[in-house]
C-alpha cells in the first residue's frame, strides 16, 4: 500500500493542499511513513510551528460539528503572531493531534474571522467565531483522515475483528469496527464516525 501512496500529494485533494500556502510543496513531497496515520507534527514543523504544551487542564470541545446554539465556542489555543500551538498535556494523544489540526488551519489562515466578517456582513460575532471554528474542524478531519487512510484502517480493523466486509453491517457492527479503526488512525472516536459519514462510508 505504501507504493501506492508514498507522498501526500497522493491522499489529499485541491481544497486541503491549498491551505498550506507557501508550505505547499513541503506537505506534497512529505512522505507517508504508515498506512494509517497522518504525521501531523511533522507537518506543522514544516510550517516552522511550534508546539507547546499547558500544563494546567483545560476543557476541549469535543461536539467539533454543527450547532445550532449561538453559545461562543472555545478557541483552540494558539499563537498566530509567533506561531505557536498551545495543547493539554493531560489530554490524549488522538484529541492532541486533532487540537493540533484545527489550530494549524488557524494558524494559516490569521484572517479567517476577518474575511468572514467582511463577507457575511449580516453575522453576530459569536456566529463568525463559531463559523471560523467550524472550518477549522472539518480542515482537521480532512487532514488527519482522508479517505484512502480511512479505508486502509477499516480494512484492517476488519480483520482484527475477524469481519468479512461481504456481510451486512448492524449498528453495532460499526460502531466496534469503527472505535478500532479510529485508535488505528490516532484520532477521536467521535471525529472518525463522523468522518464516516461524510466519506458515506457504510451507509
Amino acid at each position: 500500500m505504501m507504493e501506492e501512496l508514498m507522498t501526500y500529494k497522493s491522499v489529499y485533494d485541491e481544497t486541503v493542499l491549498q491551505v498550506f500556502g507557501n508550505f505547499r510543496d513541503s506537505i506534497e513531497n512529505l512522505k507517508l511513513t504508515s498506512d494509517y496515520v497522518v504525521s501531523i507534527r511533522k507537518i506543522v514543523n514544516l510550517c516552522k510551528i511550534k508546539i507547546r504544551y499547558l500544563e494546567d487542564e483545560i476543557e476541549t470541545d469535543c461536539n467539533i460539528y454543527h450547532s445550532a446554539s449561538t453559545k461562543l465556542k472555545k478557541k483552540p489555543e494558539s499563537d498566530s503572531r509567533h506561531r505557536i500551538i498551545w495543547i493539554s498535556a493531560f489530554d490524549s494523544d488522538a484529541r492532541q493531534r486533532f487540537d493540533i489540526a484545527s489550530n494549524l488551519f488557524l494558524i494559516l489562515n490569521p484572517f479567517f474571522e476577518k474575511e468572514i466578517s467582511e463577507r457575511y456582513k449580516d453575522l453576530k460575532e459569536v456566529e463568525v467565531h463559531n463559523l471560523a471554528l467550524l472550518t477549522a474542524n472539518n480542515f482537521a478531519a480532512d487532514l488527519l483522515m482522508p479517505r484512502k487512510l480511512v479505508v486502509n484502517a477499516l480494512v484492517k480493523a476488519m480483520r482484527l475483528l475477524n469481519y468479512d466486509a461481504k456481510e451486512n453491517f448492524s449498528e453495532m457492527d460499526i460502531d466496534l469496527v469503527a472505535n478500532r479503526a479510529a485508535k488505528i488512525m490516532h484520532v477521536p472516536s467521535d471525529s472518525f464516525k463522523y468522518r464516516l459519514t461524510v466519506l458515506g462510508l457504510f451507509r
